[in-house]
């Protein structure tokens, strides 16, 4: 199947998350995600909007997720949506884990553990696990509770780890072609609903990774990302 003549009719609205919207199709086994020009910051405590953030995203969306299934990740991505700012995804049992890669120490890990910022991690990055929780704020979990309370199995968790650590790498590698570094990110996984096959799964774009480019030392933000990579907004 080829990903791009995928065509299937929105439905309703099924979920609406932080940043992002999830509509039922007319075909159980795929959903429509949609990119919002929202963002939230505090574990969704502070919100607000950015004029075309959504179809920024989606577009960095979507060409990460080509980019990662060519380096052998399996996604949920499967092709384009009904608009700029949407993309078609396989149906996904989400697995409650958010999975972080760091490449360079900052912010809450300093804080969690009492290490300076700074400390790099190459050429894979440092993985760590929280269990997705907005009520308990996202807490850290061990790969012990995880295979103890059946998250996960063991083989799962080793795969999950195995992708995210490849994802990373991946990641890196691409940014530091346009003189970017990964600083950190954070991706989800699920179980397909039609194979039961682990997929990366929810989205991965600027909203889930931390960016610094490599001539200026600032963060990027999303429409300066979107010019580093020659992205056509019109």
């Amino acid at each position: 199947m080829n990903k791009q003549q995928l065509k299937r009719k929105r439905l309703k609205l099924v979920h609406s998350g932080k940043v992002n919207n999830v509509y039922q199709t007319d075909d159980p086994l795929y959903l429509e995600l949609e990119a919002s020009d929202r963002i939230s910051a505090g574990n969704g405590k502070e919100t607000d909007s950015i004029t075309n953030k959504g179809i920024i995203n989606n577009m960095i969306s979507s060409k990460l997720f080509n980019i990662l299934e060519a380096k052998g990740i399996p996604t949920h991505y499967v092709g384009e949506g009904s608009n700029q700012a949407s993309k078609f995804v396989k149906t996904c049992r989400m697995i409650p884990l958010e999975v972080t890669g760091i490449f360079v120490t900052t912010g809450s890990i300093c804080r969690r553990y009492g290490i300076p910022k700074g400390i790099s991690f190459s050429p894979a990055p440092f993985i760590e696990f929280f269990y997705k929780s907005d009520e308990e704020g996202d807490s850290p979990i061990d790969r012990r509770t995880i295979t103890t309370f059946d998250i996960l199995t063991i083989d799962e968790l080793h795969k999950v780890e195995a992708y995210a650590s490849k994802i990373g790498q991946s990641l890196s590698e691409f940014y530091n072609f346009i003189d970017v570094e990964l600083i950190d990110f954070r991706v989800k996984f699920g179980h397909s609903k039609e194979n039961g096959e682990i997929l990366l799964a929810s989205d991965i774009s600027p909203d889930t990774f931390q960016l610094i480019d490599k001539q200026t030392g600032r963060s990027l933000e999303h429409r300066q990302l979107s010019m580093k990579l020659d992205l056509n907004l019109n």
